[in-house]
């Protein structure tokens, strides 16, 4: 799992305030939109889910 704990409240410390781990096993590209997307800062993620998926289809095709 992305993020362990033996407390809830540690497992919702992680996730509002840590970057997420490292995925690994795909490319960087892809990797680097995953975590985009996940930023815990609002200006930092896409400003759409058209403008996320039109990044995601030029990286795939």
């Amino acid at each position: 799992p992305p993020v362990c704990g033996e407390e809830t409240s540690a497992i919702m410390y992680s996730i509002l305030n840590e970057p997420p781990p490292p995925i690994g096993g795909i490319p960087r590209e892809l990797e680097g939109l995953i975590f985009r997307a996940l930023s815990k800062r609002k200006e930092e993620r896409f400003n759409s889910v058209d403008v996320m998926l039109d990044k995601l289809e030029r990286l795939v095709f």
